[in-house]
């Protein structure tokens, strides 16, 4: 089987602090 991960990037500003979270996602 072919394992296919999609990652997603969300950045949020929370107080002046730039907030980097990778999501990442099997199918």
């Amino acid at each position: 089987p072919i394992l296919v991960v999609t990652c997603v990037q969300q950045e949020r500003k929370v107080n002046h602090h730039v907030s980097t979270s990778i999501l990442c996602d099997a199918n």
